[in-house]
């Protein structure tokens, strides 16, 4: 695709980068065994939070219903993707239809339902130079951890950077200023 951003060999932090056979954001993983209990999570309250865990990883579970600053990354993240959706903060039915969208042309289950394997294909990995809604929806993340001096511009510029790695020393993440898979699932657990 050409994008830095979308570039698999970003893929790694603290290590943890993908094997042949293993799940991508940019595809399923093979299946190679029973299947997994996060693939069909089971239904939770609408309007609860639940949190599903794939080994390191901790993915928050997002549904028809929730509301607050997780939603919004989700609607941030599906307009990155194409998917324009109003950034509201509430899972309502046409966040739910884009979402449903999104999952079919992405073949996933088309459930409407953000759990782990929907999080692998929307989050796109960000650094500095990346523009666009997925740096304003990590840029509204921040802020919700407390590094409020970072404007929700849509800019990775050097106060992202820096808030980026600050919350990446605060977590024990690899410290590199990079969004990828274990700075997205933090971020996004603990909004």
């Amino acid at each position: 695709m050409g994008d830095p951003a979308l570039d698999p060999s970003n893929d790694c932090e603290e290590g943890d980068c993908p094997q042949p056979g293993s799940e991508t954001e940019t595809g399923p993983k093979a299946e190679t065994g029973p299947p997994s209990t996060t693939a069909d999570p089971a239904p939770v309250p609408a309007l609860e939070s639940s949190l599903i865990s794939t080994g390191p990883r901790t993915w928050p579970l997002v549904q028809s219903g929730a509301q607050g600053d997780t939603v919004a990354a989700v609607q941030l993240l599906l307009t990155a993707h194409g998917y324009r959706t109003n950034t509201d903060a509430a899972f309502g039915p046409r966040t739910t239809a884009q979402v449903r969208s999104f999952q079919r042309d992405n073949s996933l289950d088309d459930d409407g339902i953000v759990g782990p394997d929907t999080w692998h294909a929307l989050i796109i990995n960000m650094r500095s130079g990346d523009r666009g809604p997925a740096v304003t929806a990590v840029q509204r993340l921040l802020a919700v951890h407390g590094h409020s001096a970072v404007d929700d511009d849509g800019t990775f510029g050097t106060s992202t950077a820096q808030a980026v790695r600050a919350f990446q020393e605060e977590r024990h993440l690899a410290a590199d200023s990079v969004v990828g898979p274990d700075t997205w699932a933090t971020l996004l657990s603990e909004a």
